[in-house]
């Protein structure tokens, strides 16, 4: 799969926000759907987290205000897993222009495997008062054991 390496001669500056291919807005922590090129034209279609949303301090997309490249974890799809009927992901780094992402989507992790438990955890706040009330968290283990969520 190639992707668009920044060139390491230009500056660049994270803008923080971009916008994808058909219109959804993206930020560092989005999950998004992005299709590549290899030097023989065929296209890959992968699912990658961005980390980083970059613009070149001397490309028209600075005056526009755009981003031009986004650093990204790839997810590889392993397999189906048996109690979610979802698909497991392992991840790489990438960085692909801004038009190789086409639309966000909705990751969740797999707390079923990792037997991630729920806790009573801090104080919640009323009117800038310690309450009686405590929010639930969940404690998750294995951090980057993820489901693609399509149902």
């Amino acid at each position: 799969m190639t992707q668009h390496s920044p060139d390491s001669s230009v500056n660049y500056r994270d803008v923080g926000v971009a916008f994808l291919q058909n219109a959804d807005k993206c930020h560092p922590g989005s999950w998004v759907i992005c299709q590549s090129q290899d030097t023989d034209g065929k296209k890959y279609t992968y699912i990658a987290q961005v980390t980083e949303i970059l613009q070149s301090s001397d490309s028209n997309e600075e005056q526009e205000q755009k981003a031009e490249f986004l650093v990204v974890q790839y997810g590889d799809v392993l397999q189906s897993h048996p109690t979610y009927k979802m698909w497991q992901l392992v991840f790489h780094i990438l960085s692909p222009s801004r038009q190789d992402a086409q639309c966000t989507v909705n990751i969740q992790h797999n707390c079923h495997d990792n037997k991630c438990t729920i806790e009573l955890g801090v104080v919640a706040m009323q009117e800038r008062e310690k309450s009686s009330d405590r929010k639930f968290i969940v404690k998750h283990l294995n951090p980057s054991d993820f489901i693609l969520n399509t149902s």
